[in-house]
């Protein structure tokens, strides 16, 4: 999510909610088995449910039927220490 949340930040994360149709449009911490944590906007479209960060310079993850991926909760807030302080 560089630059919105920048390396080692600290955040909240409400797990109880984990519905995407209510989380669509929010910043969400899921999880893979594989692949490990991911913080991006829950994207939903009529037929795709997309993982989409902030910075640009990684792909938009489909999750729509890829099992692996789960919704662990709405990130609420976070605190970035000033990278250059």
């Amino acid at each position: 999510m560089f630059p919105l949340i920048t390396t080692n930040s600290l955040f909240a994360v409400d797990t109880q909610v984990n519905d995407r149709k209510i989380l669509a449009g929010k910043i969400v911490l899921a999880s893979h088995r594989d692949l490990g944590f991911k913080v991006a906007h829950l994207q939903r479209l009529p037929s795709v449910d997309l993982l989409v960060s902030v910075n640009h310079r990684y792909l938009p993850v489909d999750i729509t039927s890829d099992s692996q991926w789960k919704i662990v909760g709405q990130v609420l807030w976070w605190m970035s220490k000033d990278p250059q302080a």
